[in-house]
């Protein structure tokens, strides 16, 4: 008997390992033209964002919209700063965010490597956080290094949008990890319900 528990405990045990590093994506919602997915990150206990949508909305003021760095001030509330530090080249530029986050946790501030690329019905922007001291660190301020962002959209043939949203992420810092977990899927549907508002 001990000997079959101690089998049934090993493989669920290989199983969860197994799981964990298949990386797979995890439905969280599923309603309809509006998904989101997780699955356990390589650089934190941060779990990355998948969100699909499809909704209605003028493609051009989209693309405006996104080009504006301003605009992160508009689409995320603790985003207190957002800036173009040096443009690269006619795609890419390097871009500082400070986000302001509650009394008792510390805020925040990255500097980032943007790239948007787009065509008259596709736009893409990525952004990937980078170790720099074009900013100096700022006292009491955690510096995020690890962080990848992505939006990428579509003009369907029915002129809807179709969006994919990426997110992956270390904050640093002591913040409960289900906490930062929930906070992200929740912040993340708040700022694409603001730009949809935007663009319609």
């Amino acid at each position: 008997m001990l000997k079959t528990l101690s089998i049934l405990l090993i493989s669920i045990l290989f199983q969860s390992t197994e799981n964990k590093k298949s990386n797979e994506w995890e439905t969280k919602i599923n309603e309809l033209n509006y998904q989101v997915l997780v699955r356990e990150s390589d650089i934190s206990d941060i779990k990355e964002i998948k969100i699909v949508h499809r909704f209605k909305g003028n493609f051009k003021k989209l693309m405006v919209a996104l080009n504006d760095i301003e605009t992160n001030k508009k689409l995320f509330n603790s985003c207190t700063e957002a800036r173009l530090l040096k443009q690269i080249d006619v795609h890419s530029s390097y871009q500082y965010f400070y986000f302001k986050m509650p009394l008792t946790i510390s805020d925040r501030d990255i500097i980032s490597k943007v790239t948007i690329k787009n065509t008259d019905s596709t736009y893409s922007l990525v952004s990937s956080s980078v170790d720099s001291k074009m900013i100096a660190f700022k006292s009491k301020v955690i510096r995020i290094t690890q962080a990848n962002t992505s939006w990428q959209f579509k003009k369907t043939r029915s002129g809807d949008i179709h969006m994919e949203y990426y997110a992956s992420a270390d904050p640093k810092g002591k913040i409960p990890k289900w906490l930062v977990n929930a906070f992200a899927i929740r912040e993340a549907r708040i700022s694409i319900d603001k730009l949809k508002k935007m663009i319609q």
